[in-house]
């Protein structure tokens, strides 16, 4: 039997109130039409190669700098052989250097039986890379002064039970807060529950108890990046999809990004694929609703979108470069360890090495599995490069997902004529 079908969405610049489940749907059918007419356009303009071929294999690309053609030529080949590799339905990637986006590219198909290419402009869930972008709307309200990142979570949120040891935001966005992630045994990775506002899903894990005193361990939890939403919209005194939309999304220039509202259809925004556990075919997705988890796992977006983000992060357009520093710096422990992963607040940072050159660079990351899709951003702050890869399947192998990432970026660092 085959998995049901996956409609999903994304956002063309709105805010809205996340309480008025009306006010949702309407404004989410008004933008639809925005941006699947956008969409559309862009397959008419940009396509290189016929959409509804069954033997040909759309590509959607663009090089924005002329000295970067032949690194942009050879990364595509890799891509698209990275794609057969897969068996992903589509990929896409982007580049940006010194500030500036050199080459975006998407291959393959955003819907396989209707044949709907997969574009550069098509938005996909990108899981866990939500908290990179949940990071910077953090760092808006600190900036601001609205947000003590040491003060207790009940400052923010007092409906939120007080535990045998205070809870900090610090700690909520360096998973060093002891919140539980996902019970999968019981079915919570694949939520269907309509959530209305960013507190509502704090019933699910609120009253369960801490794993452990704050600060003293790490646990991976994108609940806690459910409670640290709910503090910063108290303390920007606007819910939390309207701000990060605002303060965030807007000003960066990120047109296709937004909560994934599950709405919408191909080509404004991908379906999603699987494997399927019983024959290893790549099928759609089952039904989720990622309205539990918009912080730590509930937007979708673009990887040009991701690009111009990390492109603002290194540039100090969006954030001054001292709040940078403090959330993409791991966070030590109480002990005064640093936790394998190198976590900082919505940022993984590392020293990683190059998969051709075996060259060590410094990385600034978060990826992310969700239903159906994988997701991967990188920045090279050293290089000043920003890459993203995302893909409409959900991968098996996410190390090598990223490792894969990684060999298209290194590409771009070799001298160009």
């Amino acid at each position: 039997m085959p998995i049901e079908p996956l409609l999903s969405s994304s956002t063309l610049g709105f805010s809205f109130e996340p309480s008025t489940t009306a006010r949702r749907s309407d404004t989410a059918r008004r933008w639809l039409t925005s941006l699947v007419l956008l969409s559309v356009m862009t397959t008419a303009a940009s396509s290189t190669e016929p959409p509804t071929a069954e033997a040909v294999t759309p590509r959607d690309r663009e090089v924005h700098l002329q000295r970067y053609s032949a690194a942009a030529a050879t990364a595509g080949e890799q891509l698209a052989a990275l794609r057969t590799r897969l068996k992903a339905p589509g990929l896409s990637v982007a580049v940006a250097i010194d500030g500036k986006l050199v080459w975006a590219e998407a291959v393959g198909f955003s819907d396989l039986a209707q044949r709907i290419p997969f574009l550069r402009t098509t938005a996909l869930r990108i899981g866990s890379t939500s908290k990179a972008l949940t990071s910077v709307a953090l760092g808006k309200v600190v900036e601001a002064g609205q947000l003590d990142l040491d003060a207790p979570i009940q400052r923010y949120v007092p409906s939120f039970p007080k535990k045998s040891y205070k809870i900090t935001t610090r700690q909520l966005a360096g998973h060093q807060a002891g919140i539980r992630h996902y019970d999968r045994a019981s079915g919570e990775y694949w939520n269907r529950e309509q959530f209305e506002s960013v507190v509502a899903p704090l019933k699910v894990f609120q009253e369960d108890p801490l794993l452990f005193e704050p600060g003293t361990d790490y646990s991976y939890s994108t609940y806690g990046f459910t409670l640290l939403s709910a503090a910063v919209e108290a303390a920007a005194a606007k819910d939390f999809l309207s701000f990060i939309h605002d303060a965030v999304f807007v000003p960066v220039g990120m047109p296709h990004t937004g909560p994934d509202l599950g709405t919408q259809t191909p080509p404004a925004v991908s379906l999603y694929f699987a494997h399927s556990p019983w024959t290893g075919a790549i099928e759609k997705a089952p039904k989720v609703d990622n309205s539990n988890k918009w912080a730590g796992g509930g937007f979708v977006s673009t990887s040009t979108d991701l690009v111009r983000l990390g492109t603002a992060l290194l540039e100090g357009t969006i954030l001054k470069p001292e709040t940078v520093t403090l959330l993409t710096t791991p966070q030590p422990l109480r002990s005064g360890e640093v936790d394998s992963e190198g976590y900082a607040m919505g940022w993984r940072s590392d020293e990683g090495k190059l998969p051709e050159s075996g060259r060590s660079v410094r990385r600034i990351h978060h990826g992310g599995v969700a239903m159906g899709a994988t997701s991967f951003l990188v920045l090279l702050p050293d290089q000043r490069l920003v890459m993203a890869l995302n893909s409409n399947l959900h991968t098996t192998d996410f190390a090598d997902f990223a490792s894969q990432a990684m060999r298209l970026a290194e590409i771009f660092l070799a001298p160009q004529q």
